[in-house]
């Protein structure tokens, strides 16, 4: 419950605000540092208190979401914005069947040999907001910011 309300708060009630105040490019940036660093925590994490801890910065991470769509949007015009959100969509579809199936698999193997390699998993997703981080970084930089008229 806790998780579910850090990632709302993130999402719906400070990433507009830090948008507002800093950009969509620092809050994006942020956000993914924030998760990044939440997901190492996590899999470092080897008591329930500093999971705890570390679920902060993994679900204040989420204010990269909304300025990440604010600046998608901007890449196309008013005719194409059916066209990314269908394609957004496709993309969460699919990662949301993958992505699942692929992490509770990693978790199984790290546990079955009784290593200190549980935390693997966050590792992983931590890797990936980390390998996102540059890319964000550079496509952000340069923004074309379409009009109506242009797609027509």
């Amino acid at each position: 419950m806790a998780w579910g309300g850090g990632n709302i708060f993130g999402m719906a009630i400070l990433a507009p605000r830090l948008a507002e105040w800093f950009g969509e490019r620092v809050t994006l940036i942020a956000g993914l540092s924030l998760l990044a660093i939440g997901f190492a925590g996590l899999g470092l994490a080897r008591t329930s208190f500093e999971f705890c801890l570390a679920c902060v910065p993994a679900c204040l991470g989420n204010i990269c979401g909304p300025p990440l769509q604010a600046l998608e949007t901007r890449q196309v015009s008013a005719t194409e914005q059916g066209r990314l959100q269908g394609a957004l969509t496709s993309l969460v579809a699919l990662t949301g069947l993958i992505g699942p199936i692929f992490f509770t698999q990693v978790f199984a193997w790290s546990i079955a040999f009784e290593t200190s390699w549980s935390g693997v998993a966050y590792y992983i997703g931590g890797g990936l907001m980390a390998a996102a981080l540059p890319i964000a970084f550079t496509a952000s930089r340069s923004q074309r910011h379409l009009s109506a008229q242009d797609g027509d």
